[in-house]
């Protein structure tokens, strides 16, 4: 019996995604030689396929999902190789298939499976910055490709020592918060009590829709006598 897996790499919409590379590979403890295995869409060799022995590759289509026939009777992992722009890598998924040519997710509803779908979730950009609830000019920080804020110097000039809330809004309508302080002189400890000069001062924690991300305020303080005494 030659099996026949549907595989759809789809946005939380439920539509296909364009762009998606997609790698199959053997679990561990498993050595199939994947070379005979062939992946279509719409009916014609996938978009990037490449086989070997070891690994079997393509590159998602908005048009149609992948169907992927004659994996041997094994257990195999999927895995998104390369995410699209704006999306956020999804995880890998594990899958099991049987003598029958059944295939089987483990921790979906019911486990046995037609169609194995993944999701990728839509990477949120920062829509706004807020110190103490006033807006914070785009000019006055920057967004990392990590999703850190950074807050440029000429603009913590600007605050009065103490404690300042920083709210960080996303394009998919969540929050983030966080705190820093401004001590009293550039030159003084942080209250946080990491000390060094050229200090970047990592802040806070916050949890975004699309998974777990570090928020990082980073402000830099310099001590102009320590470094004349270097």
């Amino acid at each position: 019996m030659i099996c026949e897996i549907p595989i759809s790499k789809q946005d939380v919409g439920g539509a296909e995604i364009n762009g998606a590379v997609l790698t199959i590979t053997n679990a561990s403890g498993f050595n199939n030689d994947l070379s005979g295995v062939t992946v279509t869409q719409n009916g014609q060799p996938a978009s990037g396929l490449t086989v070997t022995s070891t690994a079997i590759s393509f590159t998602t289509v908005a048009s149609s999902s992948a169907i992927i026939s004659g994996l041997p009777v094994g257990t195999y992992v999927l895995t998104e190789t390369v995410v699209p722009i704006g999306y956020v890598v999804a995880e890998s998924i594990t899958f099991r298939v049987d003598t029958e040519g059944n295939v089987w997710v483990a921790g979906t509803p019911e486990e046995q499976v037609k169609e194995i779908i993944m999701i990728d979730k839509t990477d949120p950009s920062v829509s706004q910055v807020l110190v103490d609830g006033v807006e914070v000019s785009p000019e006055n920080y920057t967004v990392n490709p990590d999703k850190t804020i950074t807050l440029k110097d000429e603009y913590t000039k600007t605050l009065t020592a103490g404690t300042h809330k920083i709210t960080v809004k996303l394009s998919d309508g969540t929050t983030a918060e966080s705190t820093i302080t401004i001590t009293a002189s550039a030159s003084k400890v942080p209250a946080t009590g990491e000390s060094v000069r050229n200090l970047s001062l990592f802040i806070g924690l916050a949890m975004i829709a699309s998974g777990i991300a570090v928020l990082v305020i980073r402000r830099k303080y310099r001590n102009e006598e320590n470094k004349q005494s270097e």
